[in-house]
């Protein structure tokens, strides 16, 4: 994928807590948080939906509350809700498959 494509660096440092709160993966070294970071990059940007991408985002990025995201989105607050914890739902499945995978290639190696 081409940089330009990926969620530009500087609002992925905007709250670097983010992958640690949002996946609670504790990370042994730098390279593995960077490992992690492009990696959660990678899933937000091409395996969320338009709307999960837009909310977790807004959450997560922009730091608002999901009455505050309901009322930029035009949304209920419980269509917020559910649609954040899908998205969470689908960004812990497939981060969980690329550690396993990274592990098993670490094992092999």
């Amino acid at each position: 994928m081409k940089l330009a494509q990926r969620i530009p660096e500087h609002i992925a440092e905007s709250d670097p807590s983010l992958i640690q709160d949002l996946l609670e993966i504790p990370h042994t070294n730098r390279i593995q948080l960077e490992i992690s970071k492009q990696a959660l990059q990678q899933i937000i940007q091409n395996d969320l939906t338009s709307r999960q991408r837009e909310i977790i985002l807004l959450k997560y990025y922009h730091s608002m509350s999901n009455k505050e995201i309901a009322r930029v989105l035009n949304l209920d607050a419980s269509s917020v809700s559910r649609t954040l914890t899908r998205a969470k739902a689908r960004i812990y499945k497939f981060l969980h498959v690329y550690l396993e995978y990274l592990r098993h290639a670490k094992l092999e190696s």
